[in-house]
């Protein structure tokens, strides 16, 4: 598998660009969270995008699929996937893959007729084409390529314009950005102090300030001491007369041992860069830019059904509505009050089980007798008794802590004629009419 190639544009944390995500995209988003079946809104940070072009796909010639973990997510725009065919076909090319960083803000909540309702932003780190790649080659010395930090300007640029004026862009507004070289030079009058010289390609081209040089000096010294050339982050912007220059790189202080005495930090050489973005061989990447085959719609899975006679205790809407239901044989009765919509009085478990949440049966149970149980006043309480032989559960929804409380019982509307009381009562209907009544104490998730 090729190596990913980390774009220059995507070297910050702001994800500008969003993604347009359809239908078909949304299953592989999903299937990228730990949970693919959260309650509410959760975000993924940081994820690799890999720019890939697909020149079959069907889209367009400059078609460009944005993957992350492997999975398609969406396209770019077809402006946009134009305006990058130059930078990411080189990247290709020299058989690596682009990459930059992403997020994903997704949200999932239970839609009215049962299923779910998940939908996805994806955002990611594009930035400007004519940022994305260095104008030159890496050094061919030894180097460590330093982490960004913040902007310095080089200094006495007018000095060194011959030179400059090679590396401005000809097109992209005289902008682009470019490999530099940091190292300590000495003065020439023996009382001033050394300062730290700016290369591009070994040629110098500025120096920095001395106050700024004091900053970069001690790392400079170790990384030479370990054979090693101080690289950073470099941009400029000119014209046919002048250029400035500027750098990007953590100073000494910043520098942790990783970076300090760690692997040095160096990126590939590309293959040189052509006018014509279609001239570049793909032939090598021909698989890696397969258009993915589309991810499958999950199911949400079902939890496997309690016996005959069993109670359970389940909510929906991220637990906005609770709910508790009895097995009559194969048909389960639920506590809920209409037959229409997600929740109906009564349902299959193949039904039930994929539109509830967070599923509780229960183990425990306790006798209620002339005085009212104190199980019964609490939120949520569920309690079983039968009425004329009927075998009844019932869910107290008030918050209150009042006896009376809010029950919804699993009477149905066929059965509430020859009953005293319908899918609504109070606690003291329930005591007056109902025989057998016991209330859980104990609950096991399913």
């Amino acid at each position: 598998m090729a190596m990913p190639y980390a774009l220059w544009s995507g070297g910050n944390s702001w994800c500008e660009y969003q993604l347009t995500t359809e239908a078909d995209d949304l299953p592989a988003i999903r299937s990228l969270f730990e949970d693919p079946w959260f309650d509410g809104s959760q975000t993924i940070e940081r994820v690799p995008i890999d720019l890939v072009p697909e020149p079959d796909s069907p889209r367009c010639d400059w078609s460009v699929s944005v993957r992350g973990w492997g999975q398609t997510l969406g396209y770019l725009d077809p402006e946009t996937a134009q305006a990058w065919a130059p930078i990411l076909r080189r990247v290709i090319a020299s058989e690596f893959v682009p990459r930059t960083n992403g997020k994903i803000f997704a949200r999932n909540y239970d839609s009215w007729d049962g299923g779910d309702e998940f939908s996805a932003n994806v955002y990611i780190n594009l930035g400007q084409p004519n940022e994305a790649l260095p104008i030159n080659d890496p050094p061919t010395l030894p180097y460590t390529l330093l982490p960004r930090s913040s902007i310095v300007q080089v200094t006495k640029e007018d000095l060194h314009t011959d030179v400059l004026l090679k590396f401005v862009p000809q097109a992209q507004g005289g902008h682009g950005v470019l490999f530099v070289t940091l190292h300590e030079q000495a003065p020439a009058a023996s009382k001033s102090k050394p300062h730290v010289e700016v290369r591009i390609d070994d040629e110098c081209i500025g120096q920095l300030t001395p106050q700024m040089s004091t900053r970069f000096l001690p790392m400079v010294r170790h990384l030479r001491d370990r054979g090693l050339i101080t690289a950073c982050w470099g941009d400029i912007t000119g014209s046919a007369v002048a250029a400035e220059v500027r750098i990007n790189g953590i100073k000494a202080n910043e520098a942790t041992d990783e970076v300090l005495n760690g692997f040095p930090v160096q990126l590939p050489r590309l293959v040189p860069e052509l006018t014509d973005p279609m001239a570049y061989d793909l032939t090598a990447a021909a698989q890696l830019m397969r258009p993915n085959a589309p991810v499958k719609a999950m199911s949400r899975p079902v939890p496997p059904e309690p016996e005959d006679g069993a109670v359970v205790r389940f909510s929906r809407s991220n637990g906005r509505y609770a709910f508790a239901a009895v097995r009559r044989g194969h048909l389960w009765q639920t506590t809920s009050t209409s037959d229409w919509g997600a929740m109906r009085e009564v349902m299959s478990w193949s039904e039930l089980g994929a539109r509830g949440r967070n599923f509780e049966q229960a183990i425990g149970w306790s006798d209620v007798g002339a005085q009212q149980h104190s199980l019964t006043s609490q939120k949520l309480a569920v309690v079983r008794f039968t009425i004329q032989g009927i075998y009844l559960a019932a869910i107290n929804v008030a918050d209150d802590g009042s006896s009376a409380g809010d029950w919804y019982t699993t009477i149905t509307e066929a059965a509430e004629a020859s009953l005293p009381f319908g899918d609504y009562a109070s606690w003291s209907d329930i005591a007056l009419y109902g025989q057998h009544i016991q209330v859980v104490t104990a609950w096991q998730g399913l």
